[in-house]
């Protein structure tokens, strides 16, 4: 249970639900200026009708909608169509809130929900254009048959929706209703196609890396920033795929058996598959283009300026999945038959999101009563609400998940400006214009104009900061005049229309792995890596996605837009600027008998044999989940042994901690006075580095690492990355009358808690793992600070850690370390995505729920994530799991991070966070009659009229 929630014994429900009314009406009061009565039925109004039956219009026959105990719906129907337009209708009698808060925010359309608060963020979307691209595709590019599903979804939602408002929407409907006269129109096929701009920006790749990096160039020396961005360590930590090669247009894996092709692609085994050399380590920051020599570091002095505002812009944009940053990611691996119970495949997934309340995910399964041309559908999984088919499952034939593949595929161009237009190859463009009107509820409208590139929008228009600092970025004398100062533009591969909601049917109806990664190769954006197990036997990994072949740059910097060597390969028209399909990195059955993907490498690049010649990133995650599950299964099918369900759910649920193994024996050896602290550091005797909720040593430990990355780098860091609130005397510049370099100026931070540094994620694992070696290195030296000594050395700055964080323990936990414990410090709080989390105090105390005390941590593959700059908090979690039995698909097992419903005191608002937090898995029936014996609630829809 949380550890402070218990489950109110089941005579006080009504009390209980009477309370609820009382103090909403107060919080609707205090809150919204509005006095209202509402009775009990106002929060039960909008809970939906499970059993007997209702009309629908458009169904041309019965579906029926079989719940189980915990809300999770089947959905059965004899065409395509009402197969989705059910979806649809379901998903809005669970999720409607969160739909309509999703589609508004996708579209810039916040501020007519929640007034004028949200208008920077609504012009800042309206400038990324996500809901014309959206548009775009769906006039263009989508096949006509998504398009007959995306109208029948939007076609169940709207039946959902008629008649409806406020409280019979949702509580959080209701309030708002309060406020002014807000009603929810009709929903879209294009809302549902604009979710996916949303996960591609959640999922965006290495951006906020290359703002760091630009930030870090006004305090920190070129070779300082190559410290803290180290090369990928593939001599430790294996890619997701080995060996292989490019040859005659196509990525051939090595060794394995078997054959995939897509595109006019075949081969067998694994592949990695001509740009220039990729690069096989970070190089020395630069401002790409801008300048050289004595005129270079103006230059970085201007952009940091630029950047400071554009990180502060999208530390504001709302992120549906999570803020980006080392926590994105995911675990999935998938096992062949040969080393498991079963004799066929085993498939886990679980993909690393922010929580939130309700999860992102939606679990449903979608059945054909019988398979036919009309109706081709039998799959089940996670889905998103507001769009229709399942992300990530199984149909009767395969399975498959999805990790972020961490792609580079955003890049920041300065762009310089003319009243006419912009600076391109020594001539004036114009830019292409268009006005948005920004509705405002409760107030007047306001006008926006967008202005747009051959490089993209320029994003630097939303903020009064950036448009005005380009006359003081000083460049090289190559670069155009300054005129009226640079601006930044923001070419991302996901404001090109693509065909991702394409890839989205077909994954789901996919029988063999050919056509599986025929499917993959419209999964354009966002770049995923995708596993693959069929109940032949056979086992998959294909990369797809749209990469940008780059002209000059390597995307670890901003890069000067006036010069087209610097422009992505193709231009904005057509794919020519992508790395090929059949290019792109795949595995098939390989040798070792397993593939896991958790965002580390995909391959290593080069140009030798076995070397993949594509740039994918520079930036990739650092291997620690990655190598240990390779580590996992390595050892459990030694000798021959096999891995079952069970052992899968194990693997998923394992604390282990990398980093604690690499720096408890040091700190063990350090010499320690204070009989506290001595006291303390015996709790790391004998500890086995894995981070359960209940373990002493393992606050202790993080408690150790948060202040170890404190005292190393925190402190020097520029202001831009530290955390907002986070104070310190610094030494002036020597730069001006008011700034003498021998004063100490007071610096605060101004970097939000989800992105501060140093966050303590695998990056910092990797970087401190090469430091240790050098117990002299001047990132051991620390200043004097509340009576603790100067540090100038490894083991004096690791026993001033130590100190500190026996005293931060103290302090949080009490003095008696009988009672310390891991996961009283990493509890995790689900928070309501809207009024849960800015809402009115009484509002926030209705939709939250928690905490809990959870195990697991930052770069454990029961990652649970905390960034070590803000604090201990739980700020990333395993969003849900999974495991697929091949051999047996009713013996599949999932879970998700809260429940199906999305009304607050639903019965099935949290019912599975207790078991998610425990590891524990939910039986996932599929054939019909395991699907009939689990069901407890049936609800047909029928046509109307019927």
């Amino acid at each position: 249970m949380p550890a402070n929630e218990t489950a109110p014994p089941v005579k006080k429900k009504g009390r209980r639900a009477r309370l609820i009314v009382l103090v909403l009406v107060l919080a609707l009061f205090a809150g919204l200026g509005y006095g209202a009565y509402w009775g009990v039925d106002s929060v039960r109004a909008s809970f939906p009708q499970t059993t007997g039956s209702l009309q629908v219009p458009g169904l041309t026959g019965t579906v029926d909608v079989k719940r189980d105990a915990h809300g999770i719906p089947q959905l059965y129907a004899d065409s395509d169509e009402d197969l989705f337009r059910a979806q649809g209708f379901v998903h809005a009698q669970d999720r409607f809130w969160e739909m309509d808060v999703r589609r508004h925010m996708t579209s810039g359309r916040l501020s007519e929900m929640f007034g004028s608060g949200q208008v920077e963020t609504d012009a800042f979307l309206r400038t990324l254009g996500w809901r014309q691209v959206a548009q775009e595709e769906y006039d263009k590019k989508l096949s006509p048959e998504t398009k007959k599903y995306l109208q029948a979804y939007a076609d169940g939602v709207n039946a959902y929706l008629k008649g409806k408002s406020g409280k019979d929407l949702s509580v959080e409907h209701a309030a708002l209703k309060l406020s002014g006269d807000y009603q929810p129109e009709q929903w879209s096929p294009v809302d549902s196609v604009a979710w996916l701009k949303a996960m591609a920006w959640d999922l965006r790749g290495n951006m906020q890396d290359e703002i760091d990096r630009a930030l870090m160039s006004g305090k920190l020396s070129p070779s300082q920033i190559d410290e803290l961005f180290p090369p990928y360590p593939f001599d430790r930590n294996k890619p997701v795929v080995e060996g292989g090669k490019t040859d005659g247009g196509k990525y051939t894996p090595q060794g394995g058996t078997g054959s995939g092709s897509t595109g006019g692609g075949t081969g067998s085994g694994s592949a990695v598959g001509s740009q220039a050399s990729a690069n096989t380590g970070p190089g020395t920051p630069t401002v790409t283009g801008l300048a050289d020599n004595a005129s270079a570091q103006g230059a970085t002095v201007g952009l940091r300026t630029q950047l400071t505002s554009l990180a502060k812009t999208l530390d504001e944009i709302p992120a549906i999945l999570g803020p980006n940053g080392s926590g994105i990611g995911s675990n999935s691996w998938v096992v062949s038959g040969k080393y498991t119970t079963t004799g066929k495949p085993l498939l886990a997934n679980d993909p690393h999101l922010s929580p939130q309340l309700p999860s992102v995910w939606y679990q449903m399964g979608l059945h054909c009563r019988a398979a036919s041309d009309r109706c081709q559908y039998g799959v089940a999984g996670y889905t998103f609400s507001g769009m229709p088919g399942v992300v990530v499952g199984h149909n009767a034939d395969i399975a498959w998940g999805m990790t972020n593949l961490g792609a580079d595929v955003t890049d920041l161009y300065l762009e310089q400006v003319k009243p006419e237009g912009y600076v391109y190859d020594n001539r004036v463009l114009p830019f292409a214009i268009r006005e948005e009107e920004i509705k405002i509820a409760g107030s007047k409208s306001k006008k926006i104009t967008v202005r747009t590139t051959n490089n993209g929008p320029l994003i630097s228009d939303r903020s009064d900061e950036l448009a005005a600092v380009g006359d003081r970025a000083p460049v090289a004398s190559s670069a155009p005049d300054r005129g009226d100062g640079y601006a930044v533009a923001l070419r991302w591969t996901a404001l090109d229309p693509g065909k991702s909601m394409d890839a989205v049917f077909k994954l789901d109806k996919a029988k063999t792995f050919d056509e599986f990664r025929k499917a993959a190769a419209d999964f354009e954006v966002p770049s995923q890596n995708l596993i693959y197990a069929d109940n032949k036997g056979n086992i998959g990994y294909q990369a797809p996605g749209r990469i940008p072949v780059r002209g000059q740059g390597d995307g670890r910097m901003p890069a000067p837009g006036w010069d087209s060597k610097y422009a992505w390969k193709g231009g904005r028209d057509g794919n020519g600027g992508y790395v090929p399909q059949n290019e792109l990195p795949w595995d098939y059955n390989p040798s070792r008998g397993y593939i896991v993907t958790a965002n580390q490498a995909v391959a290593e690049p080069g140009t030798g044999a076995g070397k993949y010649p594509h740039l994918l990133t520079t930036d990739w995650g650092y291997g620690a989940r990655s190598q240990r599950i390779n580590d996992l299964i390595e050892a459990k099918t030694k000798d021959s042994g096999k891995i079952s369900t069970d052992d899968m759910r194990t693997m998923q649920m394992d604390n282990s901690s990398e980093i604690a193994a690499l720096l408890t024996p040091m700190l063990a050896k350090i010499e320690v006075s204070d009989p506290d602290v001595r006291s303390a550091q015996k709790l790391l005797d004998g500890w086995n580095y894995t981070q359960e909720p209940d373990s002493a040593a393992a606050a202790y430990f993080n408690a150790v690492w948060r202040n170890i990355l404190k005292l190393s780098f925190g402190d020097k860091m520029p202001k831009e990355l530290r955390i907002e609130g986070s104070c310190m005397n610094v030494r002036g510049t020597g730069n001006g009358p008011t700034d003498d370099l021998a004063e100490l100026v007071r610096e605060c931070g101004s970097r939000g808690s989800d992105s501060a540094q140093p966050d303590g994620g695998d990056r910092w694992f990797e970087v401190v793992r090469r430091l240790v070696k050098d117990e002299k290195s001047g990132w051991w030296k620390s200043p004097a600070a509340r009576n603790q000594p100067e540090t100038t050395t490894r083991d004096e700055l690791f026993a001033r850690a130590m100190k500190d964080a026996r005293w931060e323990l103290t302090a949080k936990l009490g003095k008696d370390q009988s009672t310390w414990s891991w996961g009283r410090l990493h509890q995790l709080t689900l928070k309501n995505q809207t009024i849960g989390t800015e809402g009115p105090g009484f509002m926030q105390w209705l939709l939250n729920r928690g905490p809990w005390n959870l195990g697991g941590g930052e770069a454990t593959v029961n990652a649970t994530g905390w960034n070590a700059s803000s604090g201990y908090g739980v700020t990333w979690v395993p969003s849900m799991r999974m495991v697929v039995n091949l051999n047996e698909l009713d013996k599949s097992r999932w879970i998700n991070l809260t429940g199906a419903s999305g009304h607050a005191y639903s019965s099935h608002y949290t019912d599975q966070t207790t078991m998610w937090a425990k590891g524990e898995l939910l039986d996932w029936p599929f054939g019909k009659e395991a699907v009939d014996k689990a069901t407890v609630d049936t609800l047909t829809l029928k046509p109307a009229g019927s």
